[in-house]
This record gives C-alpha cells, structure tokens and sequence, in this order.
C-alpha cells in the first residue's frame, strides 16, 4: 500500500494542532508515519491521528528541525519505508528542512502545498500562487516528493487510540558539510497562540510603524495572534517568524485583521485563506479595501486606541471584564 511520512516539529513544544492536519494531509496519499522530531510526553500521541509514530528526541540539543540530525534520520526513514511523500510544516524551518532533503535525497521539492494525491501512478500537489489567484498543479516525477504543507482548517481528524511509538538514534555521520551550531537559546513562551493555527490573527504594516504596540494589544484583548508584513520584520519591529506572505508563513484563520497593510499581493498570497479580512487603513484607495469584508478608512494609529478601549469595556460572556 502507498505510504507517505510527516515531519511534526515538537522541538520547542508540544505538537500543535497543525500537526494533526499535516498527518492527515499525507494520510490522503496512504499509510502514514508521523516523524515526530522533539520531546513527545507519554499519552500525547494518540492526537496525531495515525498509530505508527517515531520520535526523534532533539529536546537536549536546541536543535530546530533543519538540524544535520534530523535530515540524515528523515533520509534514513525514507530508505527503510520508501514512501512516495515527505510532507513537512510550512514555514522557514520547514523550507529549509524540504531543500536539504530534496537534495540527499535527489527528488522533487514543492512548498506551501494544501493538497496531495495520485494520478496515473504519481505524486500530485496543488498550491495556489499569485497571491491565491491562481491554483496549479504540481507533478512528482522521482520515486519521492518533498513538500511543504500549508494548514487547512477544514480537515478532520479521526484519533488513533493504539499508537505504536518507537524512538529513534538520530545521527549525522553523513558526509557534510553541516552548518554547526555555535549557541541557541530557547524561545520564550508566548502567551498567544501560535500564528500558524490562531483563529483570529491581528497583523502589523507600515502604517502601524512606530505604534507596532497597539496589534499587540489588539491581539491580547481578543486572544489573537500577532502577524506582521515584511516591511515590520525587515525594520527589526517583529521577528521573521511572524512575517506573513509570499516569503514567510501563510494563515487561515477564521478572522484576520489587517492594521496598517496595503494590501500588496505578497502579503495577501499568505492571508488569502482567511474566513473574514478586516482592514484599517487611512489610504481610500489601498488595495486591502477591496479584498476585505470589512473596511475602516482611519488612521489605524487612532482606530485601534479606541477599538481596544470598547472591547476592554465591554463584559465577556462570563460577566467578567476582558484583560
């Protein structure tokens, strides 16, 4: 029977709920090996939704997924199964993992991907470019197809309650030359949820430059996560992990609301997946104003003060006052 691998990041926590999307993405091919790279606590792996799991433990090593270790253990794995797909988590890591695979293993690569299938005996992928104006199709032609897989909120998981877990002895004895890592630090923890998986996003443009403060506490009061456009993170307000489009992470969340943004296409090809876009933005003729659902023409600089005030004061559903 066909089989594919995914790669779960669990290197700097728990497996988020992208995670089982990304199973279930490769389960779509056949059987599926969940790789989880990271520390996995005993009982948690039953949510991943397939019962043949491996771990990977980096958790002593600060190691992120493109590490040496982990390439030459995925590369390993695909020897010993010989899948048709290695589906990874889209985002920085997860591209860089793709390419250094693609390359040892001499196949095909493809990133941000929302669907994977067979026709006539090979891998096939979709992904929407320009700015999600367009969709194509992509066709693996080698034994194996590395792929990059963007969430899709829609898929539903079925448990698997009789995981069988083995560990695996990760080893880089391949010949290099691997990038060595010099020093790390850990991540500290985010009180947001993540931005891969939030249901509502609130992000950050240029237009919220020096004010970058007031998505953050947008976010807060609406238990949102923070995104940003490149114009933000290339400033050094926000760190690439919270960069939003073309070359950086793309979202689907039930709400995205855009502080600041124009709405240039290599933004917009990473929120497109959004349920509902709300813009604030005091250019009546920004392109954000006709792809949104919801429009403020406003300084988001005066806007946002005020939005955040009446939600403040407005009781939750509890009777309690929101943070």
């Amino acid at each position: 029977m066909p089989r594919a691998i995914a790669v779960v990041d669990a290197t700097s926590g728990p497996p988020d709920p992208g995670a089982v999307d990304l199973v279930l993405a490769a389960g779509e091919l056949g059987e599926v090996t969940a790789l989880v790279v990271g520390a996995l606590a005993s009982g948690e792996t039953h949510d991943l939704g397939t019962p043949d799991v491996r771990v990977l433990d980096m958790a002593d090593d600060g190691a992120g997924l493109a590490d040496a270790v982990v390439v030459q253990s995925v590369v390993d794995l695909v020897h010993a199964l010989r899948p048709s797909a290695v589906a990874l988590p889209a985002g920085l890591e997860g591209t860089r993992l793709a390419a250094r695979l693609a390359s040892r293993l001499e196949a095909g690569a493809a990133t941000d991907v929302s669907r994977l299938w067979f026709h006539d005996g090979r891998v096939r992928a979709s992904k929407s470019v320009l700015g999600s104006r367009f969709t194509t199709t992509v066709e693996a032609r080698c034994p194996v197809l590395v792929c990059t897989m963007r969430p899709q909120s829609h898929r539903v998981s079925t448990p698997s309650d009789s995981a069988s877990i083995s560990h695996l002895t990760g080893s880089s004895s391949a010949a290099g030359p691997w990038p060595r890592l010099i020093s790390w630090a850990p991540t500290p923890p985010q009180a947001r949820p993540p931005l891969g998986t939030a249901r509502t996003v609130v992000a950050a443009g240029r237009g919220l430059a020096g004010h970058a403060t007031l998505a953050e506490d947008l976010a807060d009061v609406l238990g949102a996560a923070v995104g940003a456009t490149r114009a933000l993170v290339d400033e050094g307000v926000y760190p690439q992990s919270l960069q939003i489009g073309q070359t950086g992470a793309t979202v689907s969340p039930d709400v995205y609301i855009a502080l600041g943004i124009a709405g240039a296409v290599q933004h917009m090809s990473g929120a497109m997946g959004a349920s509902h876009i709300v813009a604030i933005n005091n250019d009546p003729e920004a392109p954000i104003h006709a792809l949104a659902d919801l429009s403020v023409v406003g300084d988001a600089t005066v806007v946002v003060p005020r939005l955040v005030e009446a939600l403040r004061s407005r009781p939750s559903p509890d009777g309690t006052a929101l943070p």
